[in-house]
């Protein structure tokens, strides 16, 4: 499986005149990238990059199976309105994750298989 264009080049350090001279410069398709897209890439893409494919980066029979439960009340746009114009599939669900998740939205962490944290009664 290919990879989407995300190559990126790095400015010359010596002779810049800026430090924005020096940062990565993205490609145009980085910034069209799809919330699924950017999720299998930080997952699975991750995985393959350190070289642990075989073991992480997704929930198959036989890999270790690393992933948190969020509790979906607390990224919602609007608290206590599931319904307020959102349609809660799937990519939208994602994507409240990704730009709204954080530890107020963790209720438990699981690490290659074992409940690593969970969110106290008195802190939900």
């Amino acid at each position: 499986m290919r990879c989407p264009d995300l190559f990126f080049s790095l400015a010359s350090r010596s002779g810049s005149s800026s430090l924005s001279d020096s940062l990565p410069r993205f490609s145009s398709s980085f910034l069209n990238l799809h919330v699924a897209e950017a999720f299998r890439l930080a997952t699975d893409g991750g995985a393959r990059t350190l070289g642990k494919a075989e073991t992480i980066g997704t929930l198959e029979v036989g890999k270790e199976a690393n992933f948190l439960v969020v509790d979906l009340k607390a990224i919602l746009p609007y608290p206590g309105e599931p319904s307020a114009g959102l349609p809660l599939h799937s990519e939208n669900v994602l994507a409240l994750c990704i730009y709204h998740g954080g530890p107020h939205a963790t209720h438990e962490t699981y690490v290659r298989e074992r409940s690593v944290y969970r969110k106290s009664e008195s802190s939900r």
